[in-house]
């Protein structure tokens, strides 16, 4: 619609603009891939926020994560994938589930995933994956925000983490100016 024509009574039912004429967008397999691992969020929503209901967290990045997922399962194959594509420096699947820590669990076929006293679970039978939540054990960084065991460590740099170290060292900041007033 032109400016000024209103199709809808709000910009934020518009939705996406639609492909150029005569284009396919063209869909990878490191998308699908992804679309995927998206999918695996809707049981780590749910136990994310059982969690923070319960008060044992406040935000998601206070929470660990653990997915335990079904041997030989089309996530199992896709988390590879997207964890093939991930920074070096960063573990991607913290950033898309929005915790602190994820790790991941391969299952035997018809095996229940352990799941730890105090935790909160959600699955997915469709997708092959129970998400298990904790609170962290670890410290909070100044930068970042996200709890790490990796805190204190720099003596340049004693409150934050190591990946944050090496950006406020190419950034070459000094430490004073991340105090907080």
């Amino acid at each position: 619609a032109l400016p000024g024509e209103q199709a809808e009574p709000s910009i934020f039912l518009t939705g996406w603009c639609a492909s150029f004429p005569g284009s396919k967008p063209q869909i990878t397999t490191e998308m699908e891939s992804l679309e995927e691992v998206l999918r695996a969020r809707e049981p780590v929503n749910l136990a994310l926020e059982s969690t923070r209901r319960s008060k044992m967290i406040g935000s998601f990045l206070e929470a660990d994560l653990v997915l335990h997922i079904q041997q030989g399962s089309k996530l199992q194959q896709c988390i590879k994938e997207v964890s093939a594509q991930a920074h070096p420096d960063i573990n991607g699947l913290t950033w898309l589930f929005g915790v602190s820590k994820v790790d991941i669990k391969v299952l035997e076929a018809n095996v229940a995933p352990e799941i730890p006293e105090g935790a909160n679970a959600a699955d997915s039978e469709a997708l092959g994956v129970t998400a298990v939540v904790n609170r962290t054990q670890g410290s909070k960084c100044e930068r970042c925000r996200c709890f790490v065991d990796s805190i204190g460590s720099s003596q340049e740099h004693p409150n934050v983490c190591q990946r944050c170290i090496k950006v406020l060292d190419r950034m070459a900041v000094d430490a004073p100016s991340l105090q907080t007033a």
